[in-house]
């Protein structure tokens, strides 16, 4: 993402900081939304960046050779919303099971009822 490169280097403003990355899901207006929180520790000030992408083909391009902290929080957008990112070094599951179908965080997620013959509903916790 030529911006992210753009704010990390560009002298006056040295977004040396991802303190943040994370995804927001707008089904109702088709599309997912990818925020980042940077911060410049040199400069002392902060900015918030924010992209959108379709929901059907949720795509961003990495930002982990900007900032390295990128690598772990991408794979956890990527878990529970299901947005790739293109170029990143190891995009796979970080949270849920490397065969879990669906992503958790889109709200027109469906839960299973069960994972490997085990109850995901919360009704049973309660009996």
């Amino acid at each position: 993402m030529e911006i992210a490169r753009w704010l990390h280097d560009e002298v006056d403003l040295r977004f040396d900081a991802l303190s943040n990355e994370s995804g927001v899901d707008y089904p109702s207006e088709g599309y997912i939304e990818v925020v980042y929180h940077l911060y410049s520790y040199p400069h002392r000030h902060a900015i918030v960046l924010k992209t959108r992408t379709p929901r059907d083909r949720a795509e961003v391009p990495t930002v982990e050779s900007v900032w390295k902290g990128a690598n772990w929080l991408e794979r956890e957008i990527y878990d529970l919303l299901g947005v790739t990112f293109t170029g990143h070094c190891d995009l796979r599951r970080l949270l849920m099971p490397e065969d879990w179908v669906g992503h958790p965080l889109r709200k027109d997620f469906v839960e299973p009822a069960d994972y490997h013959g085990i109850s995901t509903r919360r009704e049973s916790l309660l009996r």
